[in-house]
């Protein structure tokens, strides 16, 4: 899925935690994130991995390309 994330409507953006979580598959990460809008609407953004370091990855991947 790919999402467009407008940041200039954006006032900030907070890290609320990462949790990892076990399946029977395998282990799972998870980035939880508050995205709150200058009209005062809050959204709430969950990144899934199958290791920590993708979140962080795939983050620096997107800054530098754009």
């Amino acid at each position: 899925m790919n999402m467009d994330i407008n940041l200039h409507g954006i006032e900030r953006i907070t890290l609320v935690g990462v949790r990892e979580g076990r399946t029977p598959g395998g282990v799972y990460y998870t980035a939880t994130l508050t995205i709150e809008g200058r009209d005062g609407e809050t959204s709430t953004l969950t990144l899934f991995a199958d290791d920590p370091e993708s979140l962080a990855i795939d983050y620096r991947e997107r800054q530098e390309a754009a």
